[in-house]
């Protein structure tokens, strides 16, 4: 019997740490203000964007479209971390068709991809974009390495302007089953 009224009191003083502990952190958050990161600056740009593919049964693809580039200013409000950019890719609008027969229309399926970058004058950024034939569908898809220079005004934070290249991923590794 002894045991038991001890377990009971132990129970009843875990749950008491377990709340106080979780009144104390809700306190906190609620205390604290401002977020250590808030956003400050957005601006929007639609790059004009050309390149060459060469897939891999040798068809070279003729590519042609823009991209949309979002971009938000973060800034640390405690000055402890200098600014970044949080930048939105949309490709919905590259498209590419065979470049002999102007035939076959390739398409990207709305793809989206997002980069967080420190605040610089001017950043080149990688990014491989999935593609497939339209008439095949998303079983026949297959990715491209789109290369784009984003350039900022430093003093705003605003994206200024920038440009888009597309080629063959470099990074595509062949599998093949035997």
């Amino acid at each position: 019997m002894k045991t038991q009224r001890n377990m009971k009191t132990r129970r009843w003083l875990f749950s008491r740490i377990v709340v106080s502990l979780l009144v104390g952190i809700i306190g906190a958050l609620g205390w604290s203000g401002t977020s250590a990161q808030t956003p400050t600056v957005v601006s929007s740009l639609q790059i004009p964007t050309k390149g060459t593919v060469i897939e891999p049964d040798g068809t070279v693809l003729s590519i042609s479209g823009y991209v949309t580039v979002d971009s938000t200013m973060v800034t640390d409000a405690t000055l402890k971390y200098p600014p970044a950019v949080v930048l939105t890719f949309d490709f919905s609008n590259v498209m590419a068709s065979d470049a002999t027969t102007g035939t076959g229309v390739f398409k990207t399926g709305g793809d989206h991809d997002i980069k967080i970058r420190p605040l610089q004058a001017s950043d080149t950024i990688p990014i491989t974009c999935p593609y497939f034939l339209t008439k095949s569908g998303v079983l026949s898809a297959d990715t491209w390495l789109v290369t784009t220079t984003l350039n900022f005004d430093i003093s705003t934070g605003k994206l200024a302007s920038g440009s888009a290249t597309v080629g063959s991923n470099p990074y595509l590794v062949s599998t093949s089953i035997l």
